[in-house]
């Protein structure tokens, strides 16, 4: 168990590279509310929850209050939601947003290496003391808008184990993929569908077709023909470009010549057919070679 195995699961499950990981605990987090002055935040409704087994006793009222440590642990634990464990993700994301913008409101974030170091002892990490400062002089560049959170798309599934029932909250693969290559690749599936796209191959290429086919679909483009190109010359892949918006040209170029490699990028006269590229790949077989 542990960060250990926290890493490895959001590995293998979101096929996403984890490098650090860090874990604060209960002491660290209340300190870091506190330095900040305390956190203000809407509580939504009155919240109690009494759990003898970790003797905890929560009773926070509802209304907009400036919360200290030993509150804001209360309210971001606090689990008496009818949607359960995902009512107490929202609320801590919610709190999440709050503890960021109070960063922003009081002007700080020049002293976020020392206030880094201030709570390095309720921190456990794999980041040493020179990673974790050189990660707060960079957070002082990101502006509160950058920050973006999202909850993984699913539905809640009650599964009985041992005579136990038990909550789980089950992802729903694609639009997993798809919110992964958002946030993590800069991959936007719904504007990379709006793209129409042909893909052509040269005599034998018909491997080369299928990959780049499987490839923009996998990206979410829509390839709406492929087929064979006329007899060329030109031995690298070719993206005739028709879209007049440079952003998209740029996303498809480095979209292409990640499975193409070496590329030729020409503008070309827009088809009868509305189409956004042309892409040409595989190299000319000629007879008797």
């Amino acid at each position: 168990g542990g960060p250990l195995l926290a890493v490895k699961t959001v590995t293998g499950f979101l096929d996403v590279k984890v490098h650090y990981y860090v874990r604060v605990d209960f002491a660290g987090f209340i300190r870091a509310v506190d330095m900040l002055g305390g956190v203000e935040i809407t509580v939504p409704r009155n919240m109690y929850y009494v759990d003898p087994v970790q003797n905890l006793h929560i009773d926070i009222k509802a209304g907009r209050q400036l919360m200290d440590g030993e509150t804001a642990l209360d309210f971001i634990r606090y689990r008496g939601y009818a949607s359960g464990d995902i009512g107490r993700i929202q609320t801590q994301q919610a709190f999440a947003r709050a503890f960021i913008r109070k960063f922003y409101e009081l002007d700080i974030l020049w002293r976020l290496p020392s206030l880094a170091q201030a709570i390095l002892p309720y921190v456990e990490t794999n980041m040493d003391a020179s990673a974790i400062v050189a990660l707060a002089m960079q957070a002082r560049y990101v502006r509160e808008e950058g920050i973006v959170m999202e909850l993984l798309p699913g539905s809640s599934r009650d599964v009985t184990e041992g005579g136990r029932l038990t909550s789980y909250w089950v992802a729903e693969p694609v639009r997993t993929s798809q919110l992964v290559d958002l946030l993590i690749r800069g991959i936007d599936h719904d504007a990379n569908g709006r793209v129409r796209v042909e893909v052509l191959g040269r005599s034998g290429s018909e491997q080369d077709v299928a990959r780049m086919v499987t490839h923009l679909r996998r990206l979410g483009y829509t390839v709406v023909r492929t087929g064979m190109a006329g007899r060329q010359t030109q031995q690298n892949a070719q993206l005739i470009t028709y879209s007049t918006d440079r952003l998209t040209v740029v996303r498809m170029t480095r979209a292409v010549s990640q499975v193409a490699g070496q590329l030729r990028v020409i503008t070309g006269r827009p088809p009868a057919e509305p189409i956004d590229f042309t892409i040409v790949v595989g190299t000319e077989v000629r007879r008797g070679e």
